[in-house]
Formats: C-alpha cells, sequence, structure tokens
C-alpha cells in the first residue's frame, strides 16, 4: 500500500518544501504497526551507485521492517528489508562512515546482526551476538565499532568487519538487562543503564532497591572491567543522554518518570527531578534528548506517552555552582491519523543539524519530522539566521510556551561541592572560554 503524502513543510536550511512526517506499515491496523526503532535522514552520496543516492530520504525501522520514503514528498520507495518470517528488529543504528559504506546495522531477535547498505536496504553481512543474552539495544559512536547491550547485562563490542567481539563486559551470574547506553567521545567511557529486575533459576522476578548506572572507561587491553557507579538512581533506565561540554550525565527512568543528573567526572548527583505532566491528561515520560543551545545552555527534549515533546533548558551557574531545570514549550506533532492512546508514545529522538530538525519517531510507526526546530520552536537563533519571535510551525500542531519560574521548574539546592569538583569547574570554564 502507498504512504498518503503529508503536508510538506517550509525547511530553511534545506530551501525547499520537506515532509512533516512518513509513516511505515500502513497496510496494518495501527495498533499493530509496531515502534520505531530507529530514523535518520539520508543524504545524497555521489560515490554511491544506487539510484536512490541522489535524492534526499528518510529511512525508517520499525521491528517488522526498514522503509525508505522521499524527504521532499515523503512518497514511499520500492527498497524494502524485512527479517525472515518469525523474527523481529530489535535494535538499529546508522554507520554513516563505515568502511562498507553508509550501513545500517540492525539486532534481531534471533541474536544475529545484519549489515544492511542503506541505499539499497539489501543485506551485506551478517555476525552472531553468542552467548545466552538476547539484544536490547545498540550504539555506533564511532566508525565500524558497535556497542551491544544484551538481555544477561553483558557489553559486547564488535568491529564491523569482525565475527567475534573485539571487547566483553561482564557483571554478575545474574543481573538485569541492559537497557540504554550512551558513549563519551571525549573521554572514552560507555555508560550503561539497566532493567529495575531480573530473573532467578526458579523464575521469579528480583526487583532491585537500587540500580546505579555504570560507567566503564574502554581499554583493548583490559582482562576485566570495575565498574565506576552513577549511585541514587533506582527505577529502571528509560534513556541516557550526555552534555560532553558539561560532563553531565543525564538518565530518565521509569520511577515516577524522574530525571537524574550527574557530573560523570566526579559521579556526584547534581540535581533530580520528577517530570510533571503537561498535557490535559497524567502522562509518562519516555525518552530524553539534550542539545547544546547558541547561548550555551542546554536544551533537553523529553518525549512523553502522549506524543508531545516537551522543551526544557538545563542553566548551569558557575558563580554559585547549581543547575535549573526550566520548562519551556510543550510541542505536540501534527499527525493525518488521529493517534490511539498507548500507541501515540515517543520511542526516538534526535537532531539534524543539516536541516535544524527534530526526527521523532513513536510507538504506531510515524516518523515526525519538525522542520526549523531552533527558530521556529525554540524561538533562537539557529546557522545563517536570527529569529526572536516564537512562531507557529505547520508540522506541528501546538506550542505551548510555559512560564519560566512556575511550578514545573525545579532547582538543585546542593551548592557546596568537593575541592575536586571546584578544580573541574574552573577547567571546564576556562576551556569553554578558550573554544
Amino acid at each position: 500500500m502507498g504512504n498518503s503524502a503529508p503536508v510538506p513543510v517550509s525547511n530553511k536550511k534545506l530551501g525547499v518544501p520537506i515532509a512533516s512526517h512518513v509513516t511505515s506499515n500502513r497496510m496494518y491496523p495501527i495498533q499493530q504497526r509496531g515502534p520505531i526503532l530507529s530514523a535518520f535522514i539520508l543524504f545524497p552520496d555521489a560515490s554511491n551507485a544506487s539510484e536512490y543516492s541522489q535524492l534526499f530520504h528518510v529511512i525508517t525501522v520499525s521491528p517488522r521492517n526498514i522503509d525508505m520514503f522521499c524527504l521532499l514528498t515523503g512518497d514511499i520507495r520500492s527498497p524494502r528489508y524485512s527479517p525472515v518470517h518469525g523474527i523481529q528488529i530489535i535494535s538499529a543504528v546508522n554507520c554513516k562512515e563505515s568502511i562498507l559504506g553508509n550501513v545500517i546495522v540492525v539486532g534481531e531477535s534471533d541474536k544475529v546482526f545484519k549489515v544492511i547498505d542503506s541505499y539499497s536496504l539489501r543485506s551485506i553481512s551478517q555476525f552472531s551476538a553468542g552467548g545466552t543474552g538476547k539484544i536490547t539495544t545498540m550504539i555506533s559512536p564511532v566508525p565500524d565499532l558497535l556497542y551491544a547491550g544484551l538481555h544477561d547485562g553483558c557489553i559486547r563490542v564488535w568491529h564491523l568487519a569482525a565475527q567475534e567481539p573485539q571487547l566483553e563486559i561482564k557483571g554478575p551470574a545474574k543481573m538485569p538487562g541492559v537497557r540504554a547506553l550512551a558513549y563519551s567521545n571525549k573521554h572514552r567511557f560507555i555508560i550503561s543503564g539497566y532493567d529495575n529486575s531480573y530473573q532467578v533459576d526458579d523464575g521469579s522476578q528480583v526487583k532491585l532497591d537500587s540500580n546505579p548506572l555504570k560507567m566503564f572507561y574502554m581499554n583493548a587491553l583490559a582482562q576485566a572491567f570495575e565498574p565506576i557507579l552513577l549511585e541514587g538512581f533506582t527505577g529502571s533506565c528509560f534513556s541516557i543522554s550526555l552534555v560532553e561540554s558539561k560532563n553531565f550525565a543525564i538518565a530518565l527512568s521509569s520511577q515516577g518518570s524522574e530525571i537524574h543528573i550527574w557530573d560523570y567526572l566526579t559521579c556526584y548527583k547534581i540535581l533530580n527531578f520528577s517530570v510533571p505532566s503537561t498535557g490535559i491528561n497524567p502522562e509518562i515520560s519516555c525518552k530524553i534528548f539534550s542539545l547544546v543551545l547558541p547561548d550555551e545552555n542546554d536544551c533537553l527534549l523529553i518525549g512523553k506517552s502522549d506524543g508531545s515533546i516537551l522543551a526544557s533548558t538545563l542553566m548551569f551557574s558557575l558563580e554559585n555552582l547549581s543547575l535549573t531545570w526550566t520548562p519551556q514549550q510543550r510541542i505536540m506533532p501534527k499527525l493525518q491519523e488521529k493517534g490511539i492512546e498507548g500507541i501515540e508514545m515517543i520511542t526516538f529522538i534526535d537532531y539534524v543539524p543539516k536541516l535544524d530538525a527534530v526526527l521523532i519517531g513513536n510507538a504506531s510507526s510515524n516518523a515526525i519530522i519538525i522542520s526549523n526546530f531552533f527558530s521556529d520552536c525554540l524561538g533562537m537563533e539557529a546557522p545563517n539566521e536570527r529569529r526572536n519571535i516564537l512562531k507557529a510551525n505547520d508540522s506541528v500542531e501546538e506550542i505551548v510556551e510555559l512560564k519560566p519560574g512556575s511550578e514545573l521548574g525545579m532547582s538543585s539546592k546542593e551548592k557546596m561541592f568537593e575541592e575536586e569538583r571546584q578544580k573541574i569547574l574552573k577547567t571546564a570554564e576556562e576551556e569553554i572560554k578558550n573554544n
């Protein structure tokens, strides 16, 4: 079945209208389409021989398949990748600069990784995850390196040209599955978050009262990896985001939609708060993504279960060593189909600098493209243009501006830090000024 064309939205960066959203698996009822696991924009590549390499496309990954859409019109293209019958895609990452070209690596429910050419959606190679743990999540922070979290709590690292893992990080014999991963290119460590329970031999579930995130510094010569703990976290870890310019690790918990923020160099927790509901009905927070703003503050995007995005700011004061979280706008994407409660949930968030666009996936196979995000949604300067007025955007249903300083804002009370932290902050301030 074809994809009904969404209303194009003028993209200031590209200079032409582009699709506001695309929908995969339209041949299925909306309840059966499945979530968007990953999505990305495929830009033209003259070095690729595929007929689709000369145009702009949106790639969507769901448990059922990988689809390709024209970015300008939203029309679905003919290339498609689908796992064999009875197998589902669990996780996927786009490796743009692999030695194999621009590829997608998918982890499937049979514990097999497939390497897919992004422009033809044809399988190039495959290798096994090995062990007993099923694949739960994946990241590829540097070209050709794949970090995979498994259901048994293990983390394995592969080079895409090799069949065997290069590194393996094991925990205790019984531990929760890996739920989220993030990697610091600046400091070369990986942070992992976990489910808050695990199954024992008799089939019962053991629930954890405390579920700290774990940091592992990557060393190819290491025989064992001792974790550094980020304490004070409870519940399952839904999502992790890093702000490397300020050494922040941000994690979202399943418990009360709580967000925890640490300085990952000192492992000191700076702030934690519960994200309040901003819609008519109560909703939970399910995904986070951070962006550095032009004014050196940070934007924290929080995906909600009702399909909305809460845009908020994190403002760190070097003067009194405090961090303040302030919600700014509730953004509701505009979709052609009426959503159904429970499957509007945001499952994926990314930012595309070349388009000044936020790319969002939800639980009913919709990939939403919010163009001109900085300029139109945040009312801030975007590269090559300045805009100070909050303006309606045709790709969103509504933008509700939230008043700063309202009861939704949360401020840290901790203003006393160890000497080590003060030294680190002074060094960071000097680096920021120099850069």
